[in-house]
């Protein structure tokens, strides 16, 4: 019955997130009245949680090219596997930093006080609250505000990874943490979670000015590359952030492979689901030596799994985008892996609305420079928008990270822009998440 209740409360999130798909295409413009209706409820809670954000009220998410997804979801899947459901995870406890992600639409809306004539008193126990949430939850990024979350309790001058999640095309920051569900794993994963939001094009839609080939479909030429740069570098003021991790979905995943070529200080990682890289090799400016995970849906619709022009996209001269192997293998290459010693490593469950493990990952390490390591999932039979809940999506990733966050913390020591610029020093340098590795852990072998 759990699974039954999560599986229904994903398929309501995930029609928010086929509502928001690209394209001037007139079949994925006219959008049932149910998936507008879902959607449309979601973008005020975005704007309220931004608290001083002056952008005005949210436009409803309409149809694009090659985001956040139109395809077409399988009936999932009423009865778990029970190999699954003895290795999965046990659903994290609610950070109180997803607490204030959630609440905060209700915390930031004036209310109308009690006809009482009396005024509300303060209390200790509201102070108390009040503080804690200004110490996990903190609204950076000036005129273009993003939401920066810290987990419980957190020792700042700690070294600590910081994790950037990117929307996909028409959809925005809050509804992509309700998706990937990170924000409910800060306390456990001792990470920070940066939660920005694209630029809208002129029709009022969130985008992120990706590759060429995705998304600034009017040419307005938005300075994302500086606008998350200037992001992190403010989010290092308030904590020890040594290594930072981009995870984006389509468009957000495009937006990832952009900044792995833009020199951004402490980038270790990038993650993309249904993303891609830039069409031309070379278009890449400045390739970071970094790990990459590429995953994958076959019978994405949207942004396909093998090479080809985005079949939505209304630029009929539009190059096409490398498919998800070519993305990885690329980058792989550009590391000095040894191609012809690709592991095949155990499958493993990110999609429910598909029978059993139906993910294959293949992972490149061998020789690669830095101990970068680059890994594709496939999700065989999966779509653009994989329906992601009690699965081992969200904990494979942070474990994936973690992974990586550990690596690279045995090759370098606190670099001069974590310990000295910040000010922050910690007695027991990256330690903390590695802790999190642990955690997440699953059944699968490194």
């Amino acid at each position: 019955m759990r699974r039954i209740a999560v599986l229904f409360a994903g398929v309501i999130v995930v029609a928010g997130l086929l509502g928001a798909a690209c394209g001037s295409d007139q079949q994925h413009e006219q959008a049932g009245p149910e998936q507008s209706q879902t959607v449309s409820a979601v973008p005020q809670q975005e704007e309220s949680q931004a608290g001083q954000s002056a952008q005005p009220e949210e436009p409803q998410p309409q149809s694009t090219p090659g985001d956040t997804g139109v395809q077409e979801q399988r009936e999932p899947s009423a009865e778990p596997q029970p190999a699954q459901a003895q290795r999965r995870p046990a659903e994290p406890q609610r950070s109180q930093a997803a607490q204030q992600s959630a609440e905060s639409t209700q915390q930031e809306q004036p209310t109308q006080p009690e006809q009482s004539g009396q005024p509300e008193r303060e209390t200790p126990e509201r102070a108390q609250v009040q503080s804690a949430q200004e110490d996990t939850k903190i609204v950076i990024g000036g005129d273009r505000p993003a939401t920066l979350l810290l987990p419980r309790e957190a020792d700042r001058s700690q070294p600590r990874p910081l994790i950037m999640l990117l929307h996909g095309y028409g959809s925005f920051a809050l509804q992509a943490d309700q998706y990937f569900r990170f924000s409910l794993y800060l306390d456990q994963g001792g990470y920070g979670l940066l939660l920005p939001n694209g630029t809208r094009d002129r029709n009022g839609v969130p985008f992120w000015n990706g590759t060429d080939e995705c998304c600034d479909l009017f040419s307005a030429e938005p300075d994302d590359v500086g606008y998350l740069k200037s992001l992190i570098e403010e989010a290092r003021n308030h904590a020890a952030f040594d290594q930072i991790y981009v995870v984006g979905h389509s468009n957000g995943g495009f937006m990832a492979y952009r900044l792995a070529c833009e020199e951004v200080p402490g980038l270790s990682g990038i993650v993309s689901l249904a993303g891609g890289a830039h069409s031309e090799a070379d278009d890449c400016r400045a390739p970071t030596p970094l790990s990459v995970l590429q995953i994958h849906g076959t019978e994405d619709d949207l942004v396909l799994y093998e090479t080809g022009r985005l079949p939505v996209h209304p630029d009929p001269d539009r190059k096409p985008v490398p498919g998800a192997r070519e993305s990885v293998t690329r980058w792989a290459e550009r590391a000095g892996c040894a191609l012809e010693a690709v592991e095949e490593l155990p499958a493993i469950d990110t999609d429910a609305s598909i029978e059993g493990d139906e993910t294959t990952v293949r992972r490149y390490e061998e020789a690669c420079a830095e101990g970068a390591v680059m890994e594709l999932w496939t999700i065989e039979g999966g779509g653009h928008v994989p329906i992601v809940w009690d699965t081992d999506f969200a904990p494979e990733i942070l474990r994936w990270i973690g992974e990586r966050y550990e690596q690279a913390a045995q090759l370098v020591e606190p670099s001069a822009t974590t310990v000295e610029e910040t000010g922050l020093r910690g007695d027991e340098p990256r330690a903390l998440f590695a802790s999190m590795r642990w955690s997440f852990a699953g059944s699968r072998a490194s």
